[in-house]
């Protein structure tokens, strides 16, 4: 009976073991794939004097454990006090302002990523644990 039991713990070691590895792979090819899909969607070019453009900003992080879960982030690289065009000045270009209309180039991302996105995790989850 003992004998049985530290087997089953074993195999739910390793099951453990490749389920992070493929959720770190699935992360890092969601993310590369997002990121792509939000250059596709993201308007060229602002003009408030300098041409800047957003799409040169984007950014995806590795795959990071937050709060005992594993996340990565993509989006603009840059913040208040760095980078070409800070990050928060993006939502101008996405929501619109007065003077300009809004591109909803995230939401339009979102959409357009989703089965994609849900399409990688089956494929990293099914060749890592060894599905149908």
């Amino acid at each position: 009976m003992v004998k049985g039991l530290e087997e089953l713990e074993a195999n739910i070691r390793a099951l453990r073991d490749k389920g992070r590895r493929a959720q770190e792979r699935a992360l890092t090819d969601m993310g590369d794939t997002f990121e792509k899909n939000l250059v596709s969607n993201i308007p060229v070019g602002m003009r408030h004097g300098l041409e800047i453009h957003l799409v040169e900003d984007t950014k995806t992080n590795k795959p990071r454990r937050k709060q005992g879960v594993l996340e990565t982030k993509v989006g603009l690289a840059g913040s208040a006090s760095r980078g070409e065009l800070p990050a928060w000045y993006a939502h101008f270009v996405d929501t619109g302002t007065i003077k300009t209309p809004p591109s909803f180039f995230s939401e339009r991302t979102r959409q357009q990523s989703t089965p994609e996105l849900q399409q990688i995790i089956k494929d990293h989850f099914t060749q890592e644990l060894g599905g149908k």
